[in-house]
Formats: structure tokens, sequence, C-alpha cells
């Protein structure tokens, strides 16, 4: 993390060759890479208005995606497979997988009120909002789009992959017998009416939970917890890229 803004000026170049991007406006970076801690000491905007409309365009373009390339899903079905991509563990992934946060303007004081910035999901997740919304205002949707795209390509594909009609439980299952762990599946609780329920299970490795899931019904909630165990436990991407 960084403390001085003439620092980072000097490094603009190398987190710009991270995204993939070179902005016109270079402050729009400046800005995106501000925590609040930072711009309450120092002055000057930070991230979080940044974070807001970043936080809008990821889920319209997830939607637009999800909507163009199944038309004949339903709306409660788009909405678990796109909290699914933007949630805050696929977005901090990106921003640690790019080095990006070792960029960003915090104050020095954030570790003494208990915040440590590399151990906080959140924070990195934010940072990735507020970078898809400076790209955007400095080089419109399109841009903006192939963040995303070169950024969640494998959390995209996954969806993609759900939606093709993968039977998680059964990929679940079969690990569970290839690798001898114990597996079952607990309901946590049962929300709605008889006619609208949501269904909330678990996935139980070995008696740990490894995923949560919930559904309208429940091999929906515990279809989704499987995919969370598997993606957890690193069986997922490998088990699609044996089917490509």
């Amino acid at each position: 993390m960084k403390t001085l803004k003439t620092s980072l000026m000097r490094e603009l170049p190398q987190v710009q060759a991270k995204i993939k991007y070179t902005f016109r406006n270079p402050e729009l970076l400046i800005t995106a890479l501000t925590h609040s801690s930072y711009s309450h000491v120092h002055g000057g905007p930070c991230n979080e208005r940044m974070e807001f409309l970043g936080d809008a365009l990821l889920d319209f373009v997830v939607a637009e995606v999800l909507y163009n390339k199944f038309p004949e899903r339903n709306e409660g079905e788009y909405t678990l497979v796109r909290a699914d991509v933007v949630d805050t563990d696929s977005l901090s992934r990106e921003i640690d997988q790019m080095g990006l946060i070792d960029f960003m303007l915090v104050s020095s004081g954030l570790e003494k009120q208990g915040i440590s910035v590399n151990k906080n999901k959140k924070i990195y997740a934010d940072l990735y909002e507020a970078l898809l919304c400076a790209i955007y205002l400095d080089g419109g949707l399109n841009e903006a789009k192939k963040f995303i795209f070169s950024t969640l390509r494998e959390e995209l594909d996954q969806a993609m992959y759900i939606e093709a009609g993968r039977d998680f439980k059964t990929l679940l299952k079969e690990a569970a017998e290839k690798n001898r762990f114990d597996l079952k599946y607990i309901l946590l609780r049962r929300e709605g009416t008889d006619n609208n329920p949501t269904f909330y299970y678990a996935a139980m490795v070995d008696g740990k939970s490894m995923g949560e899931g919930y559904g309208s019904s429940v091999k929906e909630a515990q279809s989704y917890a499987a995919k969370r165990a598997l993606k957890k436990m690193n069986l997922l991407s490998e088990d699609y890229d044996k089917s490509n």
C-alpha cells in the first residue's frame, strides 16, 4: 500500500500494464486507487463513489451476458448465477492475482484502527469495482466490458457451465468417492411460504461446511452448495477444463 500520492504517480504505468488499459485521464485511476482513509487525512476524492457505480456496471454487464446467452432461463436463476460471478471472493481474488492492492493509497493509521488491508477481502473487491468505474468513465462501456471479460472469464465460463445443465451434486459425489471423504447436505433454514419457499443448504465435507447455497427447491439449493464446495476445494475448474 502507498501513503504518498507522488509515489503512486511514478508507478501508474505499472498499474495500467496490469489492468491492460491506458488512461487518457490518469486522475481517474488515482481516485480509484484512493481509499477513504487516505482522503480523510490528506483531502481530495476517494474511490467510494466509484465503487457504487462500478458495482452497478458489473451487475449490468453480467446480467446482459446471462440474458443473451440463456434466454430459456428465469429471473431467479439469473440472480443466483450473477451473485456467484460477482461475489466478494471472485473480485478480491482478481485484485490479489494482479497485485493491485500494493498500489492503493491508504492512511498510515489504518492498521492502528485494527483494519488490515491485506486481509480484508471487501477492500479488495471494492477496489475492483472502483477500477471498473474508472475505466468506464475514461473509455466507455466497451472498455469496461473488456476489463470484466478479461478478469472474470473463469467465473463467467463457470456460470455458463451451470446453465449448460451440469449436475454439481454428481460431480461432488464423484469427488467424494474418489478422494474418500464423507459428504452430506445439511438444511440450514427454510424461509418463505409453502407456495414460495427458499431453502438454505450447506455441503458438509468431513463434517465441515465447504459451501452454502439457496434456492426455491431442495435440489436447487443443494446444487449451488455443491458448486461452491467444488469451487472452494479447487475441484470445479479442474473438471471444467477437462470437459472443454
